[in-house]
């Protein structure tokens, strides 16, 4: 189908304790998943912006729930696919889990955790799957 073939990326830098460390918090760090979180949550708050403009313009073109509705996003089965020395970059697998209409669902999503080279206590995360 045409959805298997999309792949979307999001990141976004943050502050973290890290110092002279030579790696990137790791997969299941807290700092790491509560950044991958929060770039999930700006996501779904971008796509409710948009999919309400498009139900403005074109009424019962889509079903949009009420801002705000989204139940709590958790991480579960977090792995670490791959950690690369050199750089310090984890490559990590989860199962995003929400609620949709009552029901327990869950997606699967990768991101990487890398940090900055700019000299400061900072790390990059990036999610795909979204």
């Amino acid at each position: 189908s045409a959805g298997h073939g999309r792949l979307f990326a999001v990141a976004i830098i943050a502050s973290v304790a890290v110092g002279c460390a030579r790696a990137a918090p790791d997969c299941g760090a807290q700092e790491t998943r509560d950044l991958v979180l929060k770039i999930v949550t700006e996501e779904i708050e971008a796509a409710e912006t948009v999919l309400a403009g498009l139900n403005a313009l074109l009424p019962g073109l889509v079903e949009v729930d009420s801002p705000g509705s989204a139940a709590p996003l958790s991480l579960s089965s977090l792995r670490t696919t791959s950690f690369d020395r050199e750089v310090g970059k984890y490559t990590c697998a989860a199962e995003l889990d929400f609620v949709v209409h009552g029901e327990r669902a869950s997606v699967p999503i990768t991101y990487t955790s890398e940090l900055v080279e700019d000299g400061e206590s900072k790390f990059y995360a990036t999610v795909y799957g979204l």
